[in-house]
């Protein structure tokens, strides 16, 4: 719980007095040592998942062949992608797979119905790798759709 000074400390009494099971001397270790950290924690986190989403939208915008679409998200980890027309999301990607990337197909996310724009969509995750394997990734999926709508190879 992030709460305000004073508040925290009534909050802990009060669970140990509703729950008499709680690890009493655990639960006051964990709230002494991570007061304060968490602020200075989320100050690091959130520049370095906005440069890694940054450096996604960039990527994008240098790989992606036109009519493709994307978010920008404002939270979160992922970037929805929509493509061209005529593409299919689930068919591209065997295509990436091969180039070592991989995605989740927009109409996976709506099971039982699948609009035509979710054939389109689908969701690439930007927290867990560093910028530079973000711009390799998105380069493999740029020439993979060249490769898919070229028919030019199979996948």
């Amino acid at each position: 719980v992030v709460a305000p000074d004073g508040f925290a400390e009534m909050l802990t009494i009060e669970k140990e007095t509703v729950d008499i099971h709680n690890e009493r001397v655990m639960m006051r270790i964990v709230r002494n040592t991570v007061d304060g950290f968490l602020d200075q924690h989320l100050v690091g986190a959130r520049a370095l998942y906005r440069a890694r989403r940054d450096a996604m939208l960039a990527g994008l915008a240098r790989h992606m062949p036109a009519g493709t679409t994307w978010s920008v998200p404002g939270g979160g980890f992922f970037v929805w992608v929509t493509l061209p027309d005529g593409l299919s999301a689930v068919e591209l990607l065997p295509f990436t797979a091969k180039r070592g990337v991989a995605f989740l197909a927009g109409e996976w996310f709506y099971p039982g119905y699948v609009s035509a724009d979710a054939v389109l969509n689908l969701r690439l995750n930007f927290s867990t790798l560093p910028e530079e394997k973000i711009e390799e990734g998105l380069r493999r999926v740029g020439e993979a759709i060249e490769g898919f709508v070229g028919g030019r190879e199979t996948a």
